[in-house]
């Protein structure tokens, strides 16, 4: 699953669509019905991740 939200998010930065069977594989794979609650999973993992990251390495305070 993971390698397949890497690919939708790759694909939406370089402004090329995926052809529609992908799309469908990638929701089903995914267990998505449409790709607006795949991108809000997405987000959401994306929070969840920054957040992860934030709290393993917080920002230097300022000097």
């Amino acid at each position: 699953h993971q390698a397949l939200r890497l690919v939708r998010g790759s694909s939406d930065d370089t402004g090329t669509a995926l052809p529609d069977a992908a799309m469908r594989f990638i929701l089903a794979a995914c267990d998505c019905p449409d790709t607006a609650t795949l991108d809000a999973r997405l987000e959401g993992y994306r929070g969840k991740v920054m957040s992860a990251l934030e709290s393993l390495f917080p920002p230097a305070p300022d000097s």
